[in-house]
Formats: structure tokens, sequence, C-alpha cells
């Protein structure tokens, strides 16, 4: 099993799963939006221990590009 783009939630799946293979992590900018961005230890992904699917939103930050 590997992953295919919204790396922060699929990390959580990946780390559960005994089959897989690897996590594809690329930059969108979407990071700038996340209060704690994925990890990226020695080339390995962190998967946070946070409940659910891990993302906390940085709200100032969505604020920030809000249109009116």
């Amino acid at each position: 099993m590997t992953s295919h783009g919204a790396h922060d939630l699929t990390v959580h799946l990946l780390a559960a799963a005994p089959n897989r293979s690897y996590l594809e992590a690329h930059g969108f900018g979407l990071d700038r939006f996340i209060a704690a961005p994925l990890r990226i230890e020695a080339g390995l992904a962190v998967a946070p221990e946070r409940a659910g699917h891990g993302i906390e939103f940085d709200w100032k930050a969505l604020d920030a590009v809000r249109a009116s």
C-alpha cells in the first residue's frame, strides 16, 4: 500500500498498515496553513500522535487569505 497526495492525512493510514511501502510527500505550500505540518526525520515521515486525522489548521494563516 502506498499513498498519493494529502500526506498529512495518509501518514496515519500508512503507519497502521503492515503492507505499507512509501509515503509520497510533496510541497504544495499548504504546510503554512497547518499548525504542525508533517515532520520528516532522516528521510522518514513521523506520524503525529494526535487523535483523528491529526491535522490542526492554523486559522490565523487561513484568515489572512480569506476571500471577502
